[in-house]
C-alpha cells in the first residue's frame, strides 16, 4: 500500500474497514508529519471516497493503529478533538518495562541500570499496578535496615496513573509534580510511562523551531534597521487599518515584500547578495513558519530544521557586517 488510492481500492473491494496508522496516511500523501497541507489532502481524500477514520488521525500517536472505514458504517462522523490528549505522546504509547511484586530486588536493580531508568512500575499480575520502585525507595528501605530480597519490600504503593485521554496540559503538571506518571489503557494495564525527561525532550521538539524562527526574524529586523523610510512601511502593510510605526510592527510576509522591492533592496545595501535567491529562502522560511503554528507532537521534519538553521546562520553572517558587504 503506497498511496491513498490503494487504501480506497482495498476498502471498496472488501467493503471492510482497513487498519492503518496516522503515519501511513501522512506518508501516502508525500509528507512526513501532520502539516496543514498533509491534513488537507487526507481530509479531501476521506471526503471524496466517503470514508471515515476512527479514532481521528489527528488525535492519536503517529504509529498507533486507526481504522479507515466506509462512512455509511460509521455511527457518527468524528472530528478532531479540540483538546490535546496525553495519548499523543510517544512515551504514553511505549509499553513500559515493569517488575512483579514477587520479583527479586536484583532483577529490578539490573533492569534499572541496564536501561538507565530511575523507576519501574511494580505489577501484581499482568494488569494491576501496585506501586513503583526507584533508587529513592530502595535507598530509603536500605537506610531503615531492610534486607529482603523481594521487590515488594522496596516499593512505594502510591503511584500516579493517568488515562491516555487525559488533557495534555493537566498531564504535564502531574508529571512535574510526581516526577513521572504511568499511563494506563482502558483495562487499567500500563501502556506507557511519562517522566520529566520525556516532557523536557518533547518541549525541546516543540519549541526549538519557534526559537529558530524568532532568531531569524530578529536578524531580519537588525538588517533592515535604519535602512527603510517610515512611509514605506505603510506601503507594504497588508492591513490598511494597521499603521506600523517601526520595523518591529511588520509581519514576516511584509519583511519579504520590502526586500522584494528593488528600491528598498538598494537601500538595504546587501550588494553581494542575490536578491532572488534571498527572497526564495525567506519564502521557504515563511512556509515553514505557517506550518509549525499548528501543534504537532512530532515537531518539524529534518529538512525544515536544516533550512531554518542554514538561513539563521546566513543572516547572522550578514548582520555582523556593518557595511552590509560580504
Amino acid at each position: 500500500m503506497n498511496n491513498l488510492d490503494n487504501i480506497a481500492k482495498t476498502i471498496k473491494e472488501t467493503n471492510q474497514p482497513l487498519i492503518v496508522t496516522p503515519r501511513m496516511l501522512i506518508n501516502a500523501v508525500g509528507y512526513e508529519r501532520r502539516s496543514p497541507n498533509a491534513c488537507r489532502m487526507i481530509d479531501e481524500f476521506l471526503e471524496c471516497h466517503d470514508l471515515d477514520v476512527v479514532p481521528h488521525y489527528l488525535n492519536e500517536w503517529v504509529d498507533n493503529e486507526i481504522e479507515v472505514r466506509p462512512k455509511e458504517k460509521a455511527t457518527k462522523r468524528l472530528r478532531e478533538d479540540p483538546i490535546k490528549r496525553l495519548g499523543l505522546l510517544k512515551a504514553a504509547n511505549t509499553k513500559p518495562t515493569t517488575v512483579d511484586n514477587s520479583d527479586n530486588i536484583q532483577k529490578a536493580v539490573t533492569l534499572m541500570m541496564l536501561n538507565n531508568f530511575s523507576q519501574l512500575p511494580v505489577m501484581k499480575g499482568a494488569r494491576t499496578i501496585v506501586g513503583y520502585i526507584s533508587w529513592e525507595t530502595i535507598g530509603e528501605a536500605i537506610s531503615k535496615g531492610e534486607t529482603s530480597q523481594l521487590v515488594k519490600d522496596y516499593k512505594r504503593e502510591t503511584v500516579r496513573t493517568l488515562k491516555r485521554d487525559t488533557p495534555l496540559l493537566r498531564a504535564i503538571h502531574e508529571v512535574y509534580k510526581n516526577d513521572f506518571i504511568v499511563v494506563t489503557a482502558e483495562d487499567g494495564s500500563p501502556c506507557g510511562i511519562v517522566t520529566t525527561a520525556d516532557i523536557s525532550s518533547q518541549f525541546l521538539t516543540w519549541t526549538e523551531p519557534f526559537v529558530m524562527l524568532e532568531q531569524i526574524e530578529n536578524l531580519i529586523r537588525h538588517i533592515l534597521d535604519g535602512k527603510i523610510l517610515k512611509e514605506d512601511l505603510d506601503k507594504v502593510c497588508q492591513e490598511k487599518e494597521r499603521k506600523p510605526e517601526s520595523i518591529d510592527d511588520l509581519t514576516f510576509g511584509e519583511y519579504i515584500a520590502l526586500i522584494e522591492n528593488p528600491k528598498q533592496w538598494e537601500r538595504i545595501g546587501l550588494k553581494s547578495v542575490d536578491r532572488a535567491l534571498f527572497v526564495q529562502s525567506l519564502n521557504e522560511v515563511r512556509e515553514i513558519r505557517n506550518d509549525i503554528m499548528h501543534f504537532d507532537p512530532e515537531g518539524i521534519d529534518d529538512s525544515s530544521k536544516v533550512k531554518l538553521m542554514a538561513v539563521g546562520e546566513y543572516l547572522t553572517k550578514l548582520a555582523n557586517f556593518d557595511d552590509r558587504s560580504i
